[in-house]
Order: C-alpha cells, then sequence, then structure tokens
C-alpha cells in the first residue's frame, strides 16, 4: 500500500481550493478549520499569530484530500480525521516548521497516533487530554 502524501499549503486561498470539497462535505465536523482558513483567505485574522498559520492537506495515492491539519501559533494542532497510515509523514512536516507543540486537537485516532508519533520524533512523552464533542442542531 502506498503511504498517502502532505502537502503543506503557501497560503489559505490555495490550501481552500484542495481541501474545500473535503472540508465542506462534512461542515460541522470541519467548522474550526473551515472557519480559520476562510478568515485568513479574506483576510481576516481571526487570531493573534495567524499570519503564521500552518495549513496542510493529506492526499491519497490517487491525489484525493483524505485529511488535513492546521496550527495558528501559538494554538494546538488541529487534525481532521484521517488515514493513520499519514500520521508518520504529517509529524515530519509539522516537525519541519514547528519545535514545539502544545498540544494536538482532533479525531481520537489520528490525534493519538500523532502525538506518539511527535512523542517519538521530539524525545517528548503524551498523556489523553479531555474528549470533546461536536453537536449539531438539523432543526429547531
Amino acid at each position: 500500500m502506498t503511504t498517502p502524501t502532505v502537502t503543506v499549503h503557501p497560503d489559505p486561498g490555495h490550501f481552500l481550493r484542495a481541501s474545500g470539497d473535503f472540508l465542506r462535505a462534512s461542515p460541522a465536523e470541519h467548522n474550526l478549520i473551515l472557519s480559520i482558513a476562510e478568515a485568513l483567505a479574506d483576510g481576516r485574522p481571526p487570531v493573534p499569530g495567524s499570519d503564521a498559520a500552518f495549513l496542510a492537506t493529506v492526499e491519497d495515492p490517487d491525489g484525493q484530500v483524505v485529511g488535513a491539519a492546521f496550527r495558528t501559533p501559538p494554538h494546538k494542532l488541529g487534525l481532521t480525521r484521517m488515514p493513520t497510515d499519514a500520521v508518520s509523514r504529517l509529524a515530519e512536516s509539522v516537525r519541519r516548521r514547528f519545535d514545539a507543540l502544545p498540544a494536538v486537537l482532533g479525531p481520537r485516532e489520528p490525534a493519538e497516533a500523532f502525538a506518539r508519533e511527535w512523542a517519538e520524533r521530539t524525545g517528548t512523552t503524551w498523556s489523553p487530554g479531555e474528549a470533546q464533542r461536536i453537536y449539531r442542531l438539523d432543526r429547531v
């Protein structure tokens, strides 16, 4: 099996053109990354430090986006769902950009896999944080 590839995007517009269909297919699940990327693309920095935003996509061997990652320093690294075999490549890309991370936020399986990989690469330890959920209101 071929390992997915990771693309670090040069700007939010490029990131949204690459990832938009994937992210918008599950807008409740991806509301944070969409809000941040869209604000940045519109020239509205959503948080201090977002001028140094890290925006990456994970593509399968056919070039389809199957995951994404983001960070607006000094905040956590955020992940979407993605194949766990992509986590090593993602950690490599993140490590080239950042020496340290305060935490990782995302679905349990890829977040824990990333935390393990990051700890191994940086000689640190990790522990699970607070579990979170997303709620969606379909009608009032």
